[in-house]
């Protein structure tokens, strides 16, 4: 019985906790709609996001180079394979008498 009034104490004193949270961090951003969310977080995050994507340049390009480069690689050995299938059935099977 005393477990349960722990659980129940400790859950509400979570829950009340994060509450009390979420509303005074909404109340010293002043947001009083969706769009007020919206716009604030927009503001907050994307100068971070900016940064992130300026740093990510660098990778993304030597990314999209590397899989120019696999595919070349793929569509080559590929190529070479229906040379060496058509060679085979133009040469055909030897069997040794």
């Amino acid at each position: 019985m005393s477990v349960g009034k722990a659980f129940a104490a400790a859950t509400s004193i979570v829950f009340g906790g994060a509450t009390i949270l979420l509303a005074y961090a909404a109340n010293s951003l002043q947001l009083h709609s969706i769009d007020d969310i919206k716009t604030k977080g927009r503001d907050l995050i994307q100068p971070g996001a900016d940064m992130v994507k300026e740093q990510m340049g660098p990778f993304r390009i030597w990314a999209e180079k590397m899989s120019r480069k696999w595919h070349r690689e793929v569509d080559g050995e590929a190529k070479e394979r229906t040379i060496v299938k058509e060679l085979a059935r133009t040469m055909g099977s030897r069997t040794s008498n």
